[in-house]
């Protein structure tokens, strides 16, 4: 095993030997400070092994680099980065430039898939896609840097090589697809407020409506929840999170960027509406008939949560939701 391997490794099983290791509460403290002090040290060594994907961005160690040529050492990087990340990130300086680069990663990662007909990176996307969806959950994090994070986190997701890659997993039978929305799904659920309020802002409102209808593209992923995709439930809390901050927000805000977000908000519905009952339509007779109990039983579960998710678009749409039933 080379020095740099051995150093990996090491990153690797550290923070679970540590979280085993029982210690006095004074020893356990210095412990932790000295872990935090390491951080940026640890997570550029990381963050040079997962740019050893082909078609990364340079300016890292070569040594790890060149290690990074392997799937597997990439993907045993990623976990690292994740759980490394369990002992927090003390500034902004550190953590946007990093969320910055997984998701750049993540970029390239699915720029790979788009040029190949294999799985051989499952793991690692699979790795990936939970290590910057940790970051954007953070509560903490998205509490004290919402609007340096909110910003970066809309404008990665408002490039082209996201519908492109899920476009591709639908066309795949749905392959990896949980994976490569679940930071949309996140963001979605962690960053709700500053979402409704960048509808109204001049800066982000674009960028916010690009996510909404990333959003509403997940509501209508292709093919019947609980039979052959089980993504389309995964935006349905965000649908009620969203609705719930638009009346906390028109209850505060200056009645004209109240009236902007409102406006915004039922254009936004009106399509999540199309999607949801589109969704909620029975597969083909023969699809029916073929099914199992457990993905009946899925797909009622499904429809069930689906009228829940109406009662939410009601709340905004009004009768202008109940103009377009009647009219479908």
């Amino acid at each position: 095993m080379s020095a740099g391997a051995a150093i990996v490794d090491f990153l690797e099983v550290f923070p679970e030997e540590l979280n085993r290791t029982a210690l006095a509460a004074a020893q356990q403290g210095r412990l932790v400070q000295d872990v935090k002090a390491a951080l940026p040290l640890v997570l550029q060594i990381l963050i040079s092994v997962v740019r050893g994907l082909e078609g990364s961005v340079r300016g890292g160690d070569a040594a790890f680099e060149q290690l990074g040529q392997s799937v597997v050492w990439r993907t045993r990087a990623w976990k690292a980065i994740q759980q490394w990340l369990q002992f927090g990130v003390p500034s902004d300086t550190l953590f946007v430039p990093l969320l910055d680069v997984c998701l750049q990663q993540l970029c390239v990662l699915a720029a790979h898939r788009l040029r190949s007909d294999g799985h051989d990176d499952d793991d690692e996307i699979q790795a990936a896609a939970a290590a910057a969806d940790d970051m954007v959950s953070n509560m903490k994090v998205a509490a004290k840097y919402s609007r340096s994070v909110g910003t970066l986190v809309l404008e990665h997701l408002g490039q082209k090589w996201v519908g492109q890659i899920l476009d591709h997993s639908a066309r795949d039978s749905g392959h990896d697809a949980r994976a490569w929305s679940a930071v949309a799904i996140s963001f979605g659920e962690t960053y709700t407020d500053f979402i409704v309020s960048g509808m109204a802002d001049a800066g982000l409102s674009e960028h916010v409506g690009a996510f909404l209808q990333l959003m509403v593209a997940l509501t209508r992923f292709p093919g019947h929840h609980g039979f052959d995709e089980d993504v389309s439930d995964q935006p349905l809390s965000f649908w009620y999170l969203l609705q719930e901050a638009l009346v906390d927000y028109e209850a505060e805000a200056e009645p004209g960027a109240a009236a902007a977000v409102a406006a915004a908000a039922r254009n936004t519905y009106a399509d999540v509406l199309r999607a949801l009952v589109a969704k909620s339509a029975f597969p083909a007779a023969a699809t029916w008939l073929a099914a199992d109990r457990d993905e009946r039983e899925r797909f009622a579960s499904y429809r069930r949560e689906v009228g829940d998710a109406l009662l939410n678009a009601y709340y905004v749409l009004r009768s202008d939701m109940l103009g377009a039933l009647v009219d479908e």
